[in-house]
């Protein structure tokens, strides 16, 4: 076995999206899922160069499962700040302003980790 062998990025991908999915709260997650992210980002660029259909395909599936987690994040977050606010969703602001403001907190924690994001070590 060679000692210079490393995983391809798409198996690294698979493994963060794994991760995101055992932990247990979104602080620690939040950093594999932007590392997913990133990773992702950077395998679209060359797999696009090199027009490989195959590795496309795959960078797809993950895709979907990173938006799948993405918009689980956003949910449990909308619910987190209505929670924090003592908002019952069905009080005096409409749902619109309700999903307005958390959206607006969650695009301001993605600003705010995404400046601070160091990726793991692998």
């Amino acid at each position: 076995m060679s000692s210079g062998t490393t995983l391809p990025p798409s198996y690294l991908m698979r493994d963060y999206i794994l991760l995101v999915s055992a932990l247990d709260g979104w602080g620690e997650a939040g950093t594999w899922l932007l590392a997913a992210q990133a990773s992702h980002w950077g395998c679209l660029c060359c797999v696009r160069d090199r027009e490989d259909a195959d590795a496309l395909k795959v960078l797809e599936g993950l895709r979907d499962e990173l938006d799948h987690l993405s918009s689980f994040r956003e949910e449990e977050e909308v619910a987190l700040y209505a929670y924090m606010n003592g908002e019952d969703m069905k009080g005096e602001e409409s749902e619109d302003d309700a999903d307005g403001v958390a959206v607006t907190v969650i695009e301001e924690l993605n600003k705010m980790a995404a400046e601070t994001f160091a990726p793991p070590v692998r």
